[in-house]
């Protein structure tokens, strides 16, 4: 007790002992504890400090600052603020010492003791001072908003009315296309931007676009733009192929897209730019354009828009200028100083916004003075006028900027033009040192951005597209240019020296430049060429020793002028896109450089002198696609560079090379070409790529920008690279931001072998073809939850074949919280994408979309143990586009659902009813298994859907589930609605449904709905009216449109709102409108009506609809081969009258109207007086004249248009109307407006210039299906009529002209000046024109299948097409040459000055676009070029330059295929040397590879030959030809040769010693029933290789191997040994006899499969040594029993598993089959029997022991008189438990499939076809047994 008492006390004592000492010592510590509180102040203040630096950096870069780094800078300033406080207490001057040492008022020593002791355990446990970030910020994405933002937008009264009467338009479905113009700086950008706004707040558009087109467009830079604000990334592709891919994204929006396209100055194609029009798309109704220009003339004239849709912007009125300027300058209202001022400056400004707004801001802030001063200057200029104010404001401006610094930067900016790199802009003030103090380019770049802001404040710069760019207004450019002065062409010489800045954009300097220039003063020259062969002299650069920054762009500089040495103070040089020679290591002498690119410049090794470049602060080596190697100790010397570029350059990497930049741009080929020595971990940004660089592209994951600042992680690594072994890699993978991972060794989980600490900054993933990753995070058995991608934004998983879950694990709160998209395709072990567990992180995800998952189950997998469906709920709040399926989901904001390819038969549940309110948009895709779409409840709860579209869904009967719909209203805000490939589709809409049903139905689209009859049935009357537009195509059993018939009449009708009518392949179509309908509806807004092939429809309109057709304008009617009349004839009608009035009428267009007679049987008159274009074709029954109609008061169709027929702009006729028009109604007048004329079926030409002499404006000429030989002749053959016509034809063409051998161009001139040409299907056309012809101004050639051309146009006439932009040849069999030498002049160069698209297809024996070797060939602005089945084209000519080409395309489209060497020469050699070749051969073509295409094919690996009649040849081999003299040897590998049914032989001589295919691997000959032989023997005796040979259906073949000439002499035995063939397949050759008909011996050691079937002459077995491997064998009955007498070894047949039976002799039945011989194939596991006849029953009663003991699989085909199988045998029956796959065809006789029951466990398939006489196929005791059953198919 004593001692339990004792421990107490003691344990008291030591912890009040404790207690004590720590209290006292708040007393004896107070001062220590004190400094201690101010050091770690120090030291918060300090971190706070550093981390605020880095904030600071990166906010004057445009950058956002993550949370986390925000709250803990809050949290500092609190804790400093708070411990500061604690410091300066008035209490700690009363704790001084004031008696001796002891202190003075020991409570409030006490107290503060306290106090900084709990302070100091507070900040050790935070330990704020010590926290370390990444990374603070991240870059903001490019807004669509910031290119609207209008800052500082004003609204002016004036304007008003301007902006409602755009808006709708804007709002108006008819409208495509809308203007707005007016002067410069008036403030149309302005103004559209804000109506833009305010249209996209509206809803009226799903996406708002804007480019700007600029004085002289860049199409690709437009495209950029586009591409940019539509979120995709165009890369290195032609204008055609960017075009291609922008349509495509654009038609996803559908029509809710509008596209403005800023300052027009001239015609724009809005195809080049990839803007689907309403002409050019089909049925797609395109996007709503809006563009603006300072030219009325451009909009309506150029780009066709109409007046009614044409906009002016005026300028403000003047109480508006002054009010604007004063409150831009700051003045207040009441501030009547300045009142007189501002009224006389205004007034200056003449109402333009721009004006005012940059004199308002240089005036802003100033005092009286200064705009007293301003007015003076005013009134010394007395004649200022409106372009002359702008740009003196704009001086003003730039005068008031606040110093020369950033007076500076802007005509630097101004210099550079508009939308330009930020970066750039950096480049140039590092090299021409403009800005004060800054030595490093991270410093520039803040500084630059920070000078561009303030440039924007003053009105001199605006925002661009982009954040990454900047823009310049063309105004105050021009008078930026004209202050800092500017020249487009190379200066006089006597003004050189007074040049400071040379700037030559894309310039044409011909003549050769000074060989010295002197020019003392010059810091700039920039010199970018249009002419690639420009040349720099030696001394050029001598007397120019201030020059700073030197560019050159497209310069030849194969020797680099000496001179450069000289530019001792050059601190930027770039080469770009230059030829550069060897002589590079002249720059390794300017000392100064800061910057250095030879950005796409052909370099090949870097210099050792760049070693030398010490100050070098910027390295570009981008696009450098010859480069190879970096020597050692170049890069790793530049000690102070910050940025290296690398981007598409293939280098193999020095190891012992170093990179001390901070932001990097790196791609190699392979880890193991970079030094291990390496490491990125410490930079700003990196891009850095391993691996093939084109599969870096894929879905909505692009490379970054090369100047983008992010850092970025791209790994291809093949090959068995282990990445657990490279450190510098996963060092990398701590910051990455963006990471692309393609195939990787030995990584199976994402998270936990790669990064552990979760990818803290990762905000991109995608995964692409890896097949080893199965998990994005596993568990492994962790317990604590896992924090993971905490920042990710989007993840895309494609084809991750082995991937099985993203997640298992427990995850922080934090993970995976910002995912917004998330794409996975091609995963195919993939079951579900989310636990349950992790839904709950996923609240801002947006996007989910998921393709070609076959194993997928559901979205989310449920864990039912420890979630119910009732309790949980999945949520994902901010959802937008999503597939989902079978899951209870409330997502409230979905807007867009997309079910495609899944098999379900219900999307929603009854629980869903209210779960989709806000959705808008519906689209269903091949789901096959639905048989409805959804139920009318479900229906009603959509109540805000606005498009719905079905497709491809087989099983679908009607859209709605069958069930009472009595008053239910459906759909009230539905708009468009499209039914597409429904084969089912029986019904669209039910009876009794609501009046509000569909009420806002403006659209709809019904296409190959196979079992529609009727589209408005009669209960459908009330519920269409707001429809617009009706499109039907291809509905094979659609008989009406509207079926109103049984409805009784009312007494109001209403008035429906179609405008639109479209039909299209409608077969069983009798109505569109019941000719015996009650007057119910009104169709008096309908606009357009279009039918084409509806072979059974008698009329179009009743009478009662077509007497309101007073808004009609277009009228189309084609191959309705029974329509006697237009309009029904009225049986009820009195006898008066009627007139038909179209006062609107456009267009009228009747085709293939063979029966049509009238317009209307009953007494009509037509009008139509604002009739445009009048089309009649093949109608032949109608009548011209009264006298041909019955009805002598019927008005004939041809004769209405007599009034109107003077002002046709456009006129189709054939040769009957055409005839008409010339006796009756023209006669000698002349027709002023017809613009476009067709003519078809003419027998002479005299007609023709009969009405061309009639046709002044004439235009467009078309000549189809005409009979005559030649068009023009020569003036003295042609009597010409007085009429004082000149034609101007600008296009001309002609189609199926069979008998044209003659155009004629040269006999009249006038002809010369077409600028569009199209010859089509004219072959017996030889020459399109004489050597004389010239066509300056032709633009577009197209001639398309004229056999018998072999040359296009003479080179003379090529040299004068320097407008051709467009030429496309093609489907032509005898052309060997584009272009043909003109011997009569000496062409030595030909230009195409213009060209940009050439196309060039299946031209069978073009060799080259031109023969004669003299003459050169330059392509300057060729981009696109086609060259497709051409296969002797191995060489196109002399080109000397095409500098934009960069793709040879040989397939274009979506599965686009191209080509590039570097070289156009060396590419079409590659292409013809491909390793796999594909020849359809339509045509005459007998020979597919001729011999001089043999030495260029030696690579080739593939080789499909198919589909002709025409070919007799396919290798032509020629001993005469040098080139095949050699010895070629060949690396084909397979040849197939199919359906050539005149082939007489693949080699047409004996190849040997001439060429030779030792690499042959697989033959398949198949369909060539002239061919006698397929080897050659020497051929024959070289196939060591060959495994495969399948040969079928070649009747004449008689052996497969030819006998050779020099065995037939000496008759020795030859020997063909076959040691790798391993499949021997033979088929239907009844003349086939043997292998070679001479002396031979033929072995093939290991041949596996030998099927030799139908080949009656043939004998097997001559030799056993072909037997003993065989695994699979067919036999018929002669080598059955060949086998069965031969005496071979009982073991010969040991390893034969498959065995096929056939029967082929019809006359020797048999009633059992051969189980002798079965007997002696031990191993059979697959057995087949066919066309046995006479046998009833496979298996006897009679036992047949030991056969079948290991059969698996047994096929029974075509055994007409086959009664039993006999399964159920007692010896059978053991086998028949064995059996797997049993399949049954064609036993016409068999009636069951056993007799008694048969226990089958084991099978697995069971296919019964075509066996007629079956009644079931086994008892219910049989079926039991089937537990394995798999596959049950019964035909």
């Amino acid at each position: 007790m004593d001692a339990i008492v004792s421990t107490a006390t003691e344990n008291a004592l030591q912890i009040g002992g404790g207690a004590i000492k720590r209290h006292v010592g708040y007393f004896f510590n107070y001062n220590e504890k004190f400094e201690e509180v101010k050091h770690y102040i120090e030291m918060l203040s300090n971190a706070r400090k550093r981390v605020q630096n880095e904030v600071t950096d990166v906010e004057m870069n445009a950058e956002e600052i993550e949370d986390d780094v925000q709250q803990w800078l809050k949290q500092v300033d609190e804790k400093i603020k708070k411990y500061k406080s604690f410091i300066h207490d008035e209490c700690h001057a009363k704790t001084r010492c004031s008696f001796g040492f002891f202190p003075n008022n020991l409570q409030w020593r006490y107290r503060l003791g306290s106090n900084a002791t709990k302070m100091i355990e507070e900040i050790k446990i935070e330990e704020l001072w010590n926290k370390r970030f990444d990374k603070v910020s991240y870059r903001v994405r490019p807004s669509i908003d910031s290119a609207f933002a209008n800052t500082g937008y004003e609204s002016f009264v004036s304007r008003t009315k301007t902006m409602e009467m755009i808006m709708e338009a804007l709002k108006d479905s008819k409208v495509n296309m809308i203007g707005v113009y007016g002067v410069g700086g008036v403030g149309k950008t302005t103004v559209v931007k804000e109506v833009a706004k305010k249209a996209q707040e509206k809803k009226l558009f799903n996406m708002v676009i804007i480019a700007n087109i600029t004085r002289n467009p860049d199409i690709k830079k437009i495209q950029g733009q586009i591409a940019e604000m539509l979120g995709m990334r165009l890369e290195e592709e032609t204008e055609i192929v960017r075009a291609n891919r922008i349509r495509k994204r654009i038609k996803k929006e559908k029509e809710n897209t509008l596209i403005i396209l800023d300052d027009l100055w001239d015609g724009l194609d809005l195809n080049r730019l990839g803007i689907p029009s309403k002409k050019l798309s089909g049925d797609h109704k395109g996007c709503k354009i809006l563009l603006t220009s300072r030219s009325k003339e451009v909009i309506c004239n150029q780009m066709d828009v109409s007046e009614t849709s044409t906009f002016l912007v005026g300028v403000i009125d003047e109480k508006e200028a002054e009010t604007l300027l004063k409150k831009v300058a700051g003045i207040h209202v009441t501030n009547s100083m300045f009142d007189a001022n501002a009224i006389e400056i205004a007034k200056m400004c003449a109402g333009l916004p721009i004006a005012l707004v940059s004199i308002g801001r240089a005036l802003k802030n100033k005092s009286y003075f200064v705009w007293e001063d301003v007015c003076r200057q005013i009134k010394r200029q007395s004649f200022i006028e409106a372009q002359e104010s702008i740009e003196f404001s704009i001086k003003l401006s730039y005068d008031h900027l606040k110093n020369e610094e950033l007076k500076r930067i802007f005509l630097q900016c101004a210099r550079m033009g508009s939308d330009a790199l930020i970066m750039d802009l950096v480049k140039f003030c590092i090299g021409l040192g403009l800005l004060q103090g800054v030595h490093t380019i991270r410093d520039a770049r803040y500084r630059v951005n920070v000078l561009i802001e303030e440039l924007k404040e003053s009105s001199l710069l605006v925002e661009s597209y982009s954040t990454d760019r900047y823009n310049i207004h063309d105004i105050v450019r021009d008078v930026a240019l004209s202050i800092s002065s500017k020249q487009k062409h190379w200066p006089h010489e006597d003004e050189y020296e007074r040049y400071t800045a040379i700037f030559l954009h894309y310039c044409d300097i011909n003549d050769e430049l000074h060989e010295s220039i002197y020019c003392p003063r010059l810091e700039v020259l920039h010199i970018d060429s249009k002419n690639e062969f420009l040349e720099i002299p030696d001394d050029f650069f001598k007397d120019m020793i201030r020059l700073r920054v030197l560019v050159l762009t497209g310069v030849n500089l194969s020797f680099l002028p000496s001179s450069i040495k000289c530019l001792k103070k050059l601190r930027m040089l770039c080469l770009e896109r230059c030829t550069l020679g060897k002589n590079l290591s002249f720059i390794g002498e300017l000392k100064k450089l800061r910057i250095l690119s030879l950005s796409e410049s052909n370099i090949e090794s870097l210099p050792l002198e760049f070693g030398q470049l010490d100050k070098l602060q910027l390295f570009d080596l981008s696009n450098c696609s010859k480069l190879r190697v970096i020597p050692s100790n170049i890069i790793s010397r530049m000690n102070i560079l910050e940025e290296f570029y690398m981007r598409d350059s293939l280098v193999l990497w020095d190891s012992e090379q170093k990179i001390q930049s901070g932001n990097a741009y790196i791609h190699i080929p392979s880890v193991d070409h970079f030094p291990q020595n390496v490491f990125f971990d410490n930079l700003d940004s990196y891009k850095i790529v391993i691996g093939e660089f084109n599969m870096f592209r894929v879905g909505e994951f692009r490379m970054p920008d090369k100047y983008e600042v992010v850092k970025f992680l791209a790994f291809n690594l093949k090959e068995g690279i282990d990445i657990h072994s490279e450190k510098w890699i996963k060092m990398l993978f701590k910051g990455v931001e963006n990471l692309f991972l393609g195939e990787l060794n030995d990584v199976h989980d994402v998270l936990n072998e790669l990064n552990v600490e979760g990818f803290s900054n990762l905000k991109d993933l995608c995964i692409l073809n890896n097949s080893e990753i199965q998990y994005i995070i596993h568990s492994k058995g962790q317990l604590l939850p896992l924090r993971a991608f905490p920042k990710l934004e989007s993840m895309c998983l494609y084809t991750l074949d082995n991937l099985e879950k993203i997640s298992d694990n427990r995850l922080t709160e934090a993970s995976f919280c910002k995912l917004k998209i998330i794409k996975i395709k091609k995963c195919g072990q993939l079951k579900n994408l989310f636990p349950f567990s992790m839904v709950s992180h996923l609240t801002m995800l947006e996007t989910i979309e998921v393709c070609e998952c076959d194993s997928l189950k559901e979205i989310v997998s449920v864990e039912r143990e420890t979630h119910t469906i009732c309790d949980d709920k999945i949520e994902f709040p901010q959802l937008r586009i999503l597939t989902l399926q079978s899951l209870p989901v409330s997502i409230p904001k979905l807007e867009w659902l997309e079910l495609s390819s899944i098999n379900i038969q219900k999307i929603w549940s009854d629980q869903s009813l209210h779960c989709f309110q806000n959705l808008l948009t519906f689209n269903v895709i091949d789901c096959g298994n639905l048989k409805y779409l959804l139920s009318f409840s479900m229906a009603r709860s959509l109540v805000n859907l606005q498009s719905l579209f079905v497709s491809s869904c087989k099983m679908m009967e009607d859209i709605f589930l069958p069930e009472d719909a009595r008053n239910i209203d459906v759909f009230p805000k539905l708009k468009k609605m499209e039914m597409v490939f429904m084969e089912k589709l029986n019904t669209i809409w039910q009876p009794h449904i609501g009046l509000h049903s569909f009420h806002n139905l403006d659209s709809l689209i019904i296409r190959q709905c196979d079992k529609l009859v009727t589209i408005f049935p009669s209960y459908m009357e009330q519920r269409f009216q707001s429809l617009q537009s009706l499109i039907i195509i291809d509905c094979k059993l659609v008989e009406n449109i509207f079926d109103f018939e049984n409805i009784p009449e009312t007494c109001d009708r209403n008035e429906t709102n179609l405008h639109y009518v479209f039909l299209q392949a409608l077969p069983k179509l009798v109505h569109v409108w019941r000719e015996d309908t009650s007057e119910i509806l009104k169709y008096n807004n309908l606009q357009s009506i279009s039918i084409n092939g509806s072979p059974n429809l008698k009329y179009l309109f009743p009478l009662f609809v077509a007497n309101e057709l007073e808004k009609l304008e277009y009228l189309s009617v084609s191959n309705c081969g029974v329509m006697k009349e237009i309009v029904a004839w009225d049986k009820g009608s009195n006898e008066n009258v009627i007139t038909f009035k179209f006062p609107h009428l456009n267009c009228v267009s009747l085709q293939q109207l063979f029966e049509l007679v009238s317009f209307y049987r009953g007494p009509h008159t037509l009008e139509w007086p604002s009739l445009k274009k009048l089309g009649i074709h093949n109608c032949y029954k109608l009548a011209l004249l009264p006298t041909e109609i019955k009805n002598s008061q019927a008005q004939p169709i041809v004769l209405a248009t007599e009034k109107v027929i003077y002002n046709l702009e456009l006129m189709a006729m054939s040769l009957k109307e055409v005839e008409w028009l010339q006796k009756y109604i023209v006669s000698a007048h002349i027709m002023h407006n017809l613009q476009t004329l067709t003519l078809g079926q003419l027998k002479n030409t005299e007609i023709l210039f009969w009405f061309l002499h009639r046709l002044p404006n004439l235009q467009t000429l078309t000549l189809e299906f005409c009979h005559f030989k030649r068009i023009w002749v020569p003036a003295s053959l042609i009597s010409c009529e007085k009429i004082g016509v000149v034609m101007q034809l600008k296009e001309l063409e002609l189609y199926n002209l069979i008998y044209l051998e003659e155009i004629g161009f040269e006999h009249d001139p006038l002809l010369q000046r077409l600028e569009r040409l199209v010859i089509c299907e004219c072959i017996k056309l030889t020459n399109l024109m004489s050597s004389s012809v010239s066509f300056y101004y032709l633009t577009h050639l197209q001639v398309d299948h004229c056999r018998l051309m072999r040359n296009l146009m003479t080179s003379s006439t090529a040299k004068s097409m320097v407008q051709l932009t467009t030429m496309k040849v093609s489907f032509y069999e005898m052309i060997v040459e584009i272009i043909a030498e003109n011997e009569e002049e000496n062409v030595q160069e030909i230009e195409f000055r213009q060209l940009k698209s050439l196309e060039l297809v299946s031209l069978q024996n073009l060799t080259s676009s031109c023969n004669f070797e003299k003459c050169d060939l330059k392509f300057l602005l060729l981009e696109n070029l086609v060259v497709r089945e051409c296969s002797q084209m191995t060489k196109f000519s002399n080109v000397q330059s095409a500098p934009n080409l960069q793709k040879v395309h040989v397939v274009v489209g979506e599965k686009d295929k191209w080509y590039w060497e570097g070289d156009l020469n060396v590419t079409l050699q590659k292409i013809v040397t491909d390793q796999k070749l594909e020849f359809d051969v339509a045509g005459k073509r007998d020979i597919v590879i001729p011999s001089h295409v043999l030495p260029y094919l030696k690579s080739l690996e593939e080789l499909n030959v198919h589909s002709s009649d025409a070919v007799r040849v396919i290798f032509d081999i020629d001993d005469s030809d040098a080139n095949t003299k050699k010895g070629i040897v060949f690396h084909l590998k397979n040849l197939t040769s199919k359906g050539l049914s005149n082939l007489e032989c693949i080699w047409n001589k004996n190849p040997e010693g001439i060429v030779r295919f030792p690499n042959l691997e697989k033959v398949v000959v198949d369909g060539c029933g002239r061919l006698v032989t397929l080897f050659p023997s020497s051929l024959a005796r070289n196939l060591g290789n060959l495994k495969a040979l399948v040969i079928w259906i070649c009747s004449s073949l008689v052996a497969i191997v030819g006998k050779g000439n020099a065995a037939m002499e000496h008759g020795t035995t030859e020997m063909f040994e076959f040691p790798c063939l391993s499949l021997l397949n033979l088929w239907n050759m009844p003349l086939l006899s043997c292998f070679y008909h001479g002396k031979h011996h033929l072995e093939c050691p290991i041949l596996e499969t030998l099927y030799v079937v139908i080949c009656p002459k043939l004998k097997l077995f001559t030799s056993e040594a072909v037997v003993p491997k065989l695994k699979a064998l067919s036999l018929n009955e002669q080598n059955i029993i060949l086998l069965s007498d031969a005496q071979f070894p009982r073991d010969l047949l040991g390893k034969l598993k498959i065995l096929l039976l056939w029967f082929e002799d019809f006359d020797n039945e048999k009633d059992t089959l051969p189980f002798d011989f079965i007997l002696k194939v031990p191993s059979l596991e697959h057995l087949r029997v066919q066309r046995c006849f006479g046998l009833t029953e496979i298996f006897p009663s009679q036992v047949r022991h030991g056969i079948l003991a290991g059969l698996k699989q047994l096929f029974l085909y075509d055994l007409k008189e086959l009664e039993l199988i006999g399964l159920e045998q007692p010896w059978v029956k053991p086998y028949s438990e064995k059996l797997e796959v049993l399949q049954l065809r064609l036993c016409s006789r068999l009636e069951k499939l056993v007799c008694f029951a048969v226990s089958f466990i084991n099978l697995k398939e069971l296919v019964v076809s075509d066996c007629k006489m079956m009644e079931y196929l086994f008892t219910f005791s049989t079926a039991k047994s089937l537990v394995q059953l798999e596959i049950l198919q019964i035909d």
